[in-house]
Order: C-alpha cells, then sequence, then structure tokens
C-alpha cells in the first residue's frame, strides 16, 4: 500500500491544482461534482494523445507495452476533480483530471483546466504511477480530491486518506471518522449527487485523425534523466544536476551537494545560484564550465525549439498563478525540459520535475502560456534558465556557441577575433580565410595570437588573429615571414637588394655573426656590411659578400694587412718573422722611413731591411732593429765611418750614407776610407794625397 510515497515526494502532482478561480467563487453544489469527460474533452485529449509519438510515449509512460498504447485502444474515465476547503464550504479549483485506460488499465492521468467563463484546455499528461494513489486498490472514478493548506485529502466512498506536507498520516473508514476536519469533509462530500457516481463513464478516445495529425508534426525527445530532489527545497539544484548531467556526462553531484556547495546550506535557490550551480559541471577532457544565463520570460516557439534541436535542455522557473487565502506565500519550482512537439506552434513540452521525481507533459493554453500543477496549486512558466555560450550538446565532439535566443552564432564571436564561428555555431578549425586575411585556431577552435606552430612551422599572428607577413617586430626583436606566413629561420633573407640574417630563432640579427666558419657584420637594421668598417675604432674589410677579410689586401693600389680579428694594423706589425710598417691610413709603408727620430728602410714589398743597403747610389747599414746606423761602425774587423752631421752638415751624401774612397777628419783625427768604405788613419802631417777626394770635416 502507498508503494510509491517515498518517489511521490510532492504528493499528487498533477492531481492538486492551485486556485484558478477568482474572488468571486462560489459554494459547489452536486450537480458540479464528478463530471463525465464530454465530446470537446474527447476531441481535445484524441488531438493531445495523437501528438506523442513512440519516443514519447517512452518518456511518459516507460513501463507501458507501447504496442497498445494508441487512441483506438485508450478509453477516458470519468473525472477527478479538486477542491479547496475554504471555511464552511468547498471551493472550485477549475482543474479537472481523466484517468486514462489501456485494457482497463488506468496508466495515464489527463489534465484540463477550466477558467472562470467555463473554457476548457488541456494542462497536462503524465504517468498514473508518479501520483498518490498509484498502487492503492481505488476505483478511479470513486475520488475526490479536497486540499486544505497543506493537508491533502483523497476521497473515495469508503475512505479518506489525510496527507500533510507530502507525507502520508493516515488512511480512515468514512464509517469511523473522529477527527473533525476529515467529518466536516465527508459531510460537504455527502451533498454530492450518488447518481453522478454510480458507474464509470467509458469513453473511447478517436483516432480517426491521426496519421494526419501525426504527419503534420514535428516532436524531439531528449533523453534527460529526472533527478529527485527527496525532501529537500532544492529543485533548483536538481534542474540543474538533470542538465549538467546531460550536458557533461554522469557526475558525483546531488541537489543537497550543490545547494551546501553554492549556499553553504540546503536551500532554495535564486538566478545567480543557477548559474553558479551550472558552472559546477565541466566538460570532459576540457577546462569549460557550462555556461548560462537568466532569461527575465518564458521562451518562444522558436527559441524552445533553438534549443531542444541543438540537442540542449534548459530550465523553466515557474510560480503559483494566485494567492489564495490558505497559500499566503507564492511559491517557486523548477522543471527540466527536454523535449516539444508543434505543428506551426509548438503545442506541448516534455518536462522532467524533481519533486515527484515524474515525466509530464505540459499543453499550451489558448492564451499561448503553459501551465503546471503541483501539490494543489497552479504555476506559470515564470523565467527561464538557458545555456549560452561555449556547449557540447549531449556529451558531442563538436563545441558549438549559442545566443541567448538559442541560435548558434556564425561569424565572428567578439570583437577581439578570439572564435570564428561557422554556419552552424562549431569554431573554424585549422586555417581559414575571412574578408582576404588567413587565420589559424587551435584543437579547440580558439583564433591563435602570436607565435603558433603549424605543420612544423611557425607563424606570427596579430592580436585580432589575422596572419602576418614580411618584417614583423616582437619583444624587441625583428622577425621575417614570407608570402605563406612562414617564418624564415637559420638563413640569409635578400629582401629589397640588402641581406640580412635570421637565426635560428627567426630573430634578424645586427653586429658580429659568424656563419659557416666566417665573420660578417649586419648594422644596426640588420643589413649585412661590405667594404671598410669601423667598429669600435677599429677598421675592418668585408669581402663582396659580407665575409670578414684576413690577412694581406690589395685595395686601390695599396697594401693593408688585417689581423686574425679582422682588424686593420697600423704602426710596426711583424708577419711570417718580417717586420711591416703601415701608415695610420693602414697602408704599408715602402722606402724610407722616420719614426721616433730613426730611419728606416721598407723594400718595395714592405719588409723592413737590416745590414747593408744600398739605396740611390749610396750605402747605407740598418741595425738589427731596422734603425739606420750613423757614425763608426765596427764590421767584419774593419771600422766604417756613416754620415752622422750632428746638427752639422755632412758634405758628400746623406746622414747615414757610408764613407769611402776619400779622406776625412772625424774627431781631429784624419781618416782614409777605401773604395769598399774602409777606414785607414791618415798620413801624419795631415797631408792629404792628390788622389784623393777633398777633405771631409767631420765634427
Amino acid at each position: 500500500m502507498f508503494k510509491k510515497f517515498a518517489k511521490s515526494l510532492v504528493l499528487f502532482a498533477s492531481i492538486l491544482l492551485t486556485l484558478v478561480i477568482t474572488q468571486n467563487v462560489s459554494n459547489v453544489y452536486a450537480s458540479e461534482l464528478h463530471p463525465k469527460a464530454n465530446g470537446e474533452t474527447i476531441e481535445r485529449l484524441s488531438q493531445a494523445f495523437s501528438m506523442i509519438d513512440e519516443e514519447g510515449k517512452r518518456f511518459l509512460f516507460p513501463d507501458e507495452d507501447m504496442d497498445t498504447i494508441n487512441p483506438s485502444n485508450v478509453q477516458v474515465g470519468r473525472g477527478i476533480k479538486t477542491y479547496y476547503l475554504q471555511n464552511e464550504h468547498l471551493e472550485d479549483s477549475g482543474i479537472m483530471q481523466y484517468p486514462l485506460y489501456n485494457n482497463k488499465h488506468v496508466f495515464a492521468l489527463y489534465t484540463e483546466r477550466y477558467d472562470e467563463n467555463g473554457a476548457n484546455r488541456p494542462v497536462s499528461l503524465g504517468s498514473i504511477k508518479n501520483e498518490i494513489y498509484y498502487g492503492e486498490d481505488i476505483d478511479y472514478s470513486d475520488i475526490t480530491i479536497v486540499a486544505e493548506g497543506n493537508n491533502v485529502y483523497v476521497v473515495s466512498s469508503s475512505f479518506i486518506w489525510h496527507y500533510e506536507d507530502s507525507t502520508f498520516v493516515s488512511k480512515t473508514s468514512r464509517d469511523e471518522l473522529k477527527d473533525s476536519k476529515e467529518q466536516q469533509i465527508d459531510a460537504l462530500i455527502k451533498q454530492i449527487d450518488e447518481s453522478e457516481t454510480d458507474q464509470v463513464l467509458l469513453v473511447p478516445v478517436q483516432d480517426s485523425k491521426l496519421k494526419e495529425v501525426r504527419e503534420g508534426f514535428t516532436t524531439k525527445q531528449l533523453n534527460v534523466l529526472v533527478v529527485p530532489q527527496h525532501q529537500s527545497p532544492t529543485c533548483w539544484a536538481a534542474a540543474v544536476c538533470a542538465v549538467g548531467n546531460y550536458m557533461t556526462g554522469p557526475s558525483n553531484w546531488t541537489p543537497d551537494a550543490i545547494s551546501m556547495k553554492v549556499k553553504g546550506k540546503i536551500a532554495g535557490g535564486n538566478e545567480v545560484d543557477y548559474l553558479v550551480a551550472l558552472s559546477l559541471f565541466k566538460y570532459p577532457e576540457s577546462t569549460r564550465s557550462i555556461e548560462s544565463m537568466a532569461l527575465q520570460f518564458p521562451l518562444n516557439d522558436t527559441e524552445i525549439t533553438n534549443w531542444i534541436d541543438h540537442d540542449t535542455p534548459f530550465i523553466l522557473t515557474i510560480r503559483t498563478k494566485l494567492k489564495p487565502n490558505n497559500y499566503p506565500e507564492q511559491e517557486g519550482h523548477a522543471l527540466t525540459a527536454c523535449g516539444y512537439s508543434s505543428d506551426t506552434f509548438v503545442k506541448f513540452i516534455y518536462v522532467q520535475d524533481s519533486a515527484t521525481a515524474s515525466k509530464r507533459v505540459l499543453f499550451k493554453g489558448s492564451s499561448g502560456t503553459f501551465e503546471y500543477t503541483l501539490n494543489g496549486r497552479v504555476f506559470v512558466w515564470h523565467k527561464t534558465i538557458v545555456l549560452t555560450g561555449w556547449q557540447k550538446p549531449n556529451n558531442g565532439n563538436e563545441w558549438v556557441y549559442f545566443n541567448a535566443n538559442g541560435t548558434y552564432k556564425t561569424g565572428w564571436l567578439d570583437e577581439l577575433h578570439n572564435y570564428y564561428l561557422d554556419f552552424d555555431g562549431h569554431p573554424k578549425r585549422g586555417w581559414f580565410r575571412e574578408n582576404g586575411k588567413w587565420y589559424l585556431t587551435d584543437s579547440e577552435g580558439a583564433v591563435q595570437k602570436g607565435w603558433a606552430k603549424q605543420d612544423g612551422s611557425w607563424y606570427y599572428f596579430s592580436g585580432s588573429g589575422e596572419m602576418r607577413t614580411g618584417w614583423v617586430y616582437v619583444d624587441g626583436y625583428w622577425y621575417y615571414l614570407e608570402a605563406s606566413g612562414r617564418l624564415l629561420y637559420s638563413q640569409w633573407l635578400l629582401e629589397s637588394g640588402r641581406y640580412y640574417y635570421l637565426d635560428s630563432d627567426g630573430k634578424m640579427l645586427t653586429g658580429w655573426f659568424t656563419y659557416q666558419g666566417y665573420y660578417y657584420y649586419l648594422d644596426s637594421n640588420g643589413v649585412m656590411q661590405t667594404g671598410w668598417l669601423n667598429d669600435g675604432g677599429n677598421w675592418y674589410y668585408l669581402n663582396s659578400n659580407g665575409s670578414m677579410r684576413t690577412g694581406w689586401l690589395v685595395k686601390d693600389g695599396s697594401y693593408y694587412y688585417l689581423d686574425s680579428n679582422g682588424r686593420m694594423i697600423t704602426g710596426w706589425y711583424r708577419i711570417s718573422g718580417d717586420w711591416y710598417f703601415f701608415n695610420s691610413d693602414g697602408s704599408m709603408a715602402t722606402g724610407w722611413l722616420e719614426r721616433e727620430g730613426s730611419w728606416y728602410y721598407l723594400s718595395s714589398s714592405g719588409i723592413m731591411q737590416t745590414g747593408w743597403l744600398n739605396s740611390s747610389g749610396h750605402t747605407f747599414y740598418l741595425n738589427q732593429d731596422g734603425s739606420m746606423r750613423t757614425g763608426w761602425l765596427s764590421y767584419g774587423g774593419s771600422s766604417y765611418y756613416l754620415r752622422y752631421d750632428n746638427n752639422r752638415p755632412v758634405s758628400g751624401g746623406p746622414t747615414g750614407s757610408m764613407i769611402y774612397s776619400q779622406k776625412a777628419r772625424i774627431g781631429g783625427v784624419t781618416y782614409e776610407f777605401n773604395a769598399r768604405g774602409e777606414a785607414h788613419k791618415a798620413l801624419p802631417g795631415n797631408i792629404v794625397p792628390k788622389a784623393y777626394k777633398p777633405l771631409v770635416e767631420v765634427a
């Protein structure tokens, strides 16, 4: 008995409905109770039932034989009416529920609501197994529902069942009533015209238009699993769990756990709580969480179909329509929408209810609104929580981006050009071209910015994602990207008649660098230099191919020498054991050279001479350091005299030239020099033979 009490936490979901009659309600009389299903009800039910395809039936009636559930096999019984106990009378709720029979077995309840004008319209359709009296041995034609506040009384001809706050309290025979409230209800019920309840009226649901109806309808159903909220006020968190588990896969989250995480306690939630809770669900193998948005209104037909067609459920937040005296607080609830059926317009929505752990179909009324019945109250669609931004519907392989109306975003996602979305909302993958410019995305479709490697090559993309070509300046360095965008590296670049070198990272080099064993110099603009170069006060010579010259250089008829470091030599420099002198401009000196008061002689090849030297008809002697000797020279056992003026003119030849074939007075002594320049003391008396040249006076 009452085996579904634990499951049906809000006891009579879709049985007990809120007050929909305005303040001008009247007492209920016997003739108004237990009405029969009329022709209009049967026609509406027939059409509504025909909308539901096999998948829809499996959603609503998972334990039923699908082959037998069709309008031709279904019959509708007498209506079950709900009343509010208001002081001393019963007040009509405006709700009628009809049990549906399949082979004399009740499997569903069809709910209609009639307004103050008496107009009826369908509200919902759901399994009987989700109702509080499922499993009871009850004649469904013999039930009346009476509600007062949080107390609900299910009245048959024999018993009264009492529920409080969705919990079973008692079952009492009407012949043994002791509770005053139950006695009051019993007295009011006895006003019912017994003739109206003496038998079950079974009326077949017609399906003559079944084919026509179904051909004109589109149905989409998502396999969203309901998450019960149990007895906590966490319908919002349960709806979040249902959506999150469907989108990202099964999780360990429970409604209570989500409420504790988001609010720090088990409690109802607001719009922000929905959004925070949904972000707890992360897509597999991704850092992305579910993104969502709270809309301050119900969805229109296009928006409903957009999300469901895109394999994405959404959450309905509903509120009680009226505030009757016995329900002073306007209440809210959350449902998970997971399907629809439509022709020109959406006719109904499939929903999951965490309060009853049930599945329902909600019908759209003539006013274009959807209503819901729960715990003796009528709710209307108030607000909507939808998934927006990046999603992977139904654990798909492709990311899509949803607009706020459920359509796919296309083109650039934002002004920052972070993503480019194709016609069905998927981000572009790999290379793509837009307005003549190339872009590249990563594995998740993010447009690359800065450096990116693709197929073994590096590319550079601007802040707006455009692939760059030519010269780019990044973090203090210049790089060159060819027309394909590929980064050049470890090679020479000829651009506009100038050579540049790009290192292994692609950086444009400046200054000195080595390439294949040779030195090159690139100026501050990276241009390879040729010819003479002054760097740091030193001169270098760079060949026409840019390589640094070393060793001998003949340039414009002059010789130059560049050391192993490429520096141009000036002054004295020893090469292969020989000394050379290079002028201040680097040119090699030849002939006589005066340096620091000494004379040197450099051959035509630039080599500094030592020893005896014949030059311009004169003989000179050059010391081992190359300096020209003057004065007396002892050489090979003979004495020679090399002209030295001592600040006095010396006749007969230039300074340093050897005296030969004549006499010369040197230091007051007369010497005789033969043709070889060898000196002998002169004859006494300073007699100068006529055969000798005139005497040379030397101080």
